[in-house]
């Protein structure tokens, strides 16, 4: 669940929709070295705007709502598949705006 939060964080930044998380995993990556990125670089990506680079480089903090989505999470044991894992289906990445984390129950 820890490789998670990360994900959940960007999410749950304003500005950042299924299209630019794409982009952003793209560039850097993983979610983690999204949220270590240098506001300079973050800048560069297509639909960053100032504040969503200011608020990707500030502080994250792990809201309630992160938290409660996590203990959904495990209590329905449901598997989450993200857009890095090899589990993914390769068309469904390919489109314009692939649900960045797929719930897979069963």
């Amino acid at each position: 669940m820890q490789k998670l939060i990360p994900w959940f964080i960007l999410k749950s930044i304003p500005g950042i929709g299924d299209i630019t998380l794409k982009r952003l995993i793209k560039v850097f990556k993983s979610p983690q070295n999204v949220l270590a990125a240098d506001y300079e670089k973050l800048l560069r990506i297509n639909g960053i705007k100032p504040e969503t680079a200011a608020t990707i480089c500030g502080k994250h903090t792990v809201t309630d709502a992160v938290k409660r989505e996590l203990h959904d999470i495990e209590a329905a044991s449901v598997e989450v598949i993200t857009l890095t894992d090899a589990a993914y289906p390769y068309l469904l990445y390919e489109i314009a705006d692939p649900p960045p984390l797929l719930y897979v129950k069963g």
